[in-house]
């Protein structure tokens, strides 16, 4: 009999249960062996308590008698099915030490009795993508899973993530790589049980990027790296080498002191930017050279407002509107919904998606901060895709959600350091008590803002409102309140194409150009349109060009001017710093920066010849003109592919949890309407 663990209690102490399972599960399902259904799970335990399980609809069980308040009520049966096969013991009767000795546990698990007796919560250990179904290993394929969690067990690695790399390791999709489990590093001693993660926790993010996706319950850990294919040997040198000369490029560094170039070179040292000119030399081993010959070379783009977990609900609203649709269907019902695991699968799908497109910075405004591990599981997906990020902690739902005061926690955890690719904000309301709380913890706050001012100036009535503060939408807003925003020093992020197809009111193009302030550009989210650049950009040209031909039919005299291409670039690159509060480190390819670079190619029919390079890049291309990006000086796409990211498993994870969501909130699709 497999055995399966449980915690929790009345008094605490940790008890043994053993599953039976009608069946076993094949390709991620449970099924009978002659039924495509659970007919039946029991669990039952030794001690004056005695739990029972039942299966009243296929996935999902009823624990009874369970005397822990705080213990769930429900589990999946694709969990526990995980469990059996995944961690899957000898039979209690082989064993040399008897399955209910608390030492045999911990050693099995890498715990100590301590950490078994004061966990409260009831959570099965992790999952590892184990390769044969249960029914079907033989006896020694049963030790071979039950060798592999002790292992996982006993390393119990502390911490995600190297900041200075990450850990999908970037390499051609075209080539076909076996992948090896990439081992994080540091440790978290000195901080308490509530600071650290667990190593609970840990033995789950360390048990494989796919390991619990099956039922989308566990939070999915490190994703597998892929080594570079041994046949390309550029990017191999790339991925090893300090310096990288990009060569032969047109240039648009948008640093009007340093200048843009029809054709120049720019030099990556250590991550920075050393040079931009043309024709800087090297000699042969000095650097990797990058021909840039037909690219067009620019800043990484900056999405300076994205709600980054709801990558797994992309389109899923094709004509939805603010209210009642997103409120309603997003808000209320399957943002609940997510599991920490559905947060890290939304974010890194978010992320990645982003790099794909050429948007190397992003401030994601987590909304779904439900518990501090849906908050850790945001913080690492962001880690793991090697993008660089604002993290807004923001509100999330249920009880045990700790916003706004785990901002304390998260900053003392994860951005008690200026050299990394990760900064913290506050996702605040129009809440004096959350403003306040930021000013002490000292981050910049960010904030959603239309139609009703009043609000906004209350809050810089009681002088609350800080130089690098974030104002997004900003529609319909009142003079006395564009004067307030640009007088504290704060910052505009406008997302027109949501704005006009959600009817969050008039994009504030014009407005914010009006009252002296350069906006920003962000995409909100892709629950009803998509979020490249590209479409943002273009859609604030038209947009403004629009407003003011419009104005010129009615009779207006003294017409502001009509925006250039290259001031749109600026929205989307510098402009997205200052918002976001990284112009000393990125925003303009200005030497000393860090090098968020993106490689646009411009030897393709849809737009060939080149005749002007911010004009083709704003009103001609898409994300498929992205060649390749480097963030911090690292390549992170190469040619057209985004390097070392396994996309069938991300693709798989994805959908998985999507899958999760969509069931747990009992919102019906509409695939084809």
């Amino acid at each position: 009999m497999p055995v399966f663990l449980i915690t929790g209690t009345a008094s605490g102490a940790v008890r043994n249960f053993t599953q039976r399972l009608g069946g076993v599960r094949r390709n991620r399902r449970l099924v009978q062996p002659k039924r495509n259904e659970i007919k039946k799970v029991e669990l039952s335990g030794g001690g004056r308590d005695r739990v029972t399980a039942t299966a009243e609809k296929p996935g999902e069980l009823t624990l009874e008698n369970v005397p822990e308040k705080r213990v769930e009520d429900k589990f999946k049966v694709s969990r526990l099915a995980t469990l059996v096969e995944s961690f899957a013991f000898q039979d209690v009767r082989q064993r040399s030490k008897p399955a209910d000795d608390p030492a045999h546990r911990a050693e099995l698990l890498g715990w100590t009795n301590a950490e078994l007796t004061n966990e409260r919560r009831v959570e099965p250990p992790p999952a590892i993508d184990f390769p044969l179904d249960y029914d079907q290993a033989t006896g020694a394929g049963r030790q071979h899973a039950a060798d592999r969690v002790s292992q996982f067990a006993r390393s119990r690695p502390r911490r995600a993530i190297d900041q200075r790399g990450g850990v999908l390791k970037m390499s051609d999709q075209r080539n076909s790589i076996p992948t090896t489990p990439a081992t994080p590093d540091g440790d978290d001693r000195g901080k308490s049980r509530d600071q650290a993660t667990s190593r609970r926790g840990f033995l789950k993010s360390s048990a494989g990027f796919m390991a619990g996706a099956a039922s989308a319950q566990e939070l999915p850990g490190i994703a597998l790296a892929q080594a570079p294919g041994a046949a390309d040997a550029e990017l191999s040198r790339l991925q090893g080498q300090r310096r990288i000369l990009i060569k032969g490029g047109v240039v648009l560094t948008l640093d009007r002191e340093v200048g843009d170039f029809g054709e120049a070179d720019v030099l990556i040292e250590d991550g920075k930017i050393r040079e931009v000119r043309p024709n800087i030399a090297v000699s042969g081993d000095a650097a990797v050279v990058v021909d840039a010959a037909n690219r067009i070379v620019i800043p990484g783009f900056i999405d300076t407002h994205s709600h980054s977990y709801q990558g797994l609900l992309r389109n899923i609203l094709a004509r939805g509107v603010l209210n009642p649709d997103y409120n309603r269907d997003v808000q209320s019902a399957l943002t609940p919904a997510y599991q920490a695991a559905e947060a890290y699968a939304g974010v890194l799908a978010t992320a990645l998606g982003m790099i794909d497109m050429g948007t190397t910075a992003l401030v994601d405004v987590s909304q779904v901060s439900h518990t501090p591990e849906h908050s850790d599981a945001c913080i690492r997906a962001f880690q793991e895709a090697g993008i660089r990020a604002v993290y807004a902690y923001s509100r999330g739902a249920g009880a045990d959600a700790r916003f706004p005061q785990d901002i304390v926690r998260l900053k003392r955890t994860y951005f008690n350091s200026q050299d990394q690719l990760l900064t913290l904000a506050m996702g605040a309301a129009l809440d004096a008590k959350i403003f306040t709380l930021a000013r002490e913890v000292g981050v910049p706050t960010v904030l959603h803002i239309r139609l009703d001012s009043e609000p906004l100036l209350a809050l810089g009535r009681a002088r609350l409102l800080r130089p690098g503060d974030e104002y997004i939408h900003c529609t319909h807003l009142s003079d006395e309140a564009w004067q307030l925003i640009k007088d504290t020093g704060g910052h505009v992020s406008l997302s027109p194409p949501i704005e006009m197809a959600m009817g969050h009111g008039t994009p504030a193009i014009q407005d914010a150009l009006d009252h002296g302030i350069r906006p920003s550009l962000s995409s909100d989210h892709g629950v009803t349109l998509a979020q490249d650049f590209f479409t943002i950009m273009r859609s604030t040209f038209t947009f403004q060009h629009l407003g003011l031909f419009q104005r010129a039919r009615n009779g207006e005299q003294n017409l502001p001017p009509r925006l250039m291409c290259r001031d749109v670039l600026e929205f989307a690159t510098i402009e997205g710093a200052r918002c976001a509060n990284l112009e000393r480190k990125v925003g303009t390819l200005t030497p000393g920066k860090e090098a968020d670079i993106v490689l646009l190619r411009a030897d393709r029919l849809d737009v060939w010849p080149l005749n002007n390079a911010p004009g083709v890049v704003v009103n001609l291309m898409n994300p498929s003109h992205v060649d390749t990006v480097f963030i911090a000086g690292k390549v992170r796409k190469w040619r057209g592919n985004l390097v070392g990211v396994d996309v069938p498993r991300v693709l798989r994870l994805v959908q998985e949890a999507r899958d999760a969501v969509v069931r747990r909130a009992g919102f019906t699709m509409n695939l084809l309407g």
